[in-house]
């Protein structure tokens, strides 16, 4: 199964299901911190069959804030500096 990515020119492409996110370290316990955009989609079907399409600021539909892949905190000075505990808290 493949899922479509961005790729460095700003078009859709076919990427593997292969995560890019690194497994946790408990020896170094950092953070892994990512935000994830979300984009508005108008042909949902041509993009599924051709991998193509363009993503720019016009379509962005939402951008979190920056947070840990591991904890889910989410990013200050003062969380960068405290060691990531891999639980995502209640």
């Amino acid at each position: 199964m493949s899922h479509i990515g961005l790729n460095s020119t700003g078009f859709y492409e076919h990427i593997s299901t292969q995560t890019r996110i690194p497994d946790f370290d408990p020896r170094s316990a950092n953070h892994f911190w990512m935000i994830i955009v979300s984009f508005a989609v108008n042909n949902p079907e041509q993009l599924i069959k051709t991998g193509q399409g363009l993503l720019d600021h016009e379509n962005i539909a939402q951008v979190t804030p920056i947070i840990c892949a591991y904890c889910a905190v989410e990013y200050s000075k003062r969380e960068n500096f405290r060691r990531c505990t891999d639980t995502i808290p209640d």
